[in-house]
């Protein structure tokens, strides 16, 4: 299927989105795998499919060269297949176990990038029944089994305030987290919470991995570490409720995939 960064309007970073300095040095290559149908779907198995990368060492961000098309970007999510249902599961299970007390303390729960609302079934089930999910991917709304609107989040224009707004490893996905999180901001209600998971390209396991950590990938345009993801909130004016590690649970099929 080739590259959706040749086929895409490119445009290269060299300065850094969050101090506006010159990205420093080159973090990683561009990867040699090839696009599939699977290249954006969700918790998919490792491709090796991914743009270079530069590093701003003093906010440590990496940040991808290429940057995809927005109007390409979102018919790609839009037509990304579902594949990932023990994977979704799984996560749910994670994600709703560290926010235990939080999803008890909300009446109401939105989850951007929600896929087949697995971790809303999990809300669900802790008592929460003002839900609704918001995902890109026709394929994983088509099986939701929570309530669903299918599309990026900026053209979701619903009125309502929530007491939880939720986004799980998707912000490496967005053109404009900073966007995003104005977006987040106007829809919280009094007293609301905002919870968002990322991956740290500075963890021990995937600094040891370096070039080959499946966390870089061609849906990831910007790859945060906690230092940096402190910064993004702190320059949107969100003050930090808690910070801290996740460990999730993966199936033996997306650790070592068949075809890697």
């Amino acid at each position: 299927m080739g590259s959706a960064m040749n086929e895409s309007k490119a445009s290269g970073h060299s300065t850094c989105p969050l101090c506006h300095g010159p990205t420093s040095q080159k973090f990683a290559r561009r990867g040699s795998g090839q696009l599939t149908a699977d290249s954006f779907s969700s918790r998919k198995t490792v491709e090796n499919h991914h743009p270079d990368y530069r590093e701003c060492a003093l906010c440590q961000v990496l940040v991808a060269v290429e940057q995809i098309d927005p109007l390409q970007l979102n018919e790609l999510y839009r037509s990304a297949t579902f594949t990932s249902a023990d994977e979704s599961r799984f996560a749910a299970r994670t994600y709703s176990r560290v926010l235990e007390r939080e999803i008890k303390n909300a009446s109401s729960i939105l989850d951007i990038g929600s896929s087949d609302g697995a971790f809303l079934t999990q809300c669900r089930k802790l008592g929460v029944n003002a839900l609704l999910g918001i995902e890109p991917s026709a394929a994983a709304a088509a099986v939701a089994t929570e309530n669903t609107w299918v599309g990026p989040f900026a053209q979701y224009s619903g009125e309502g305030e929530w007491d939880l707004i939720t986004l799980f490893m998707t912000i490496e996905h967005l053109q404009d987290p900073e966007d995003f999180l104005q977006w987040a901001k106007k829809r919280l209600a009094p007293g609301g919470l905002l919870a968002v998971a990322h991956h740290d390209y500075r963890a021990p396991v995937n600094l040891v991995l370096g070039a080959r950590s499946p966390i870089l990938d061609i849906e990831h345009l910007r790859i945060y570490s906690k230092t940096s993801m402190k910064k993004t909130f702190e320059d949107s004016r969100i003050r930090s409720h808690k910070t801290g590690d996740v460990r999730k649970c993966l199936s033996v099929g997306l650790l070592w995939p068949p075809h890697v």
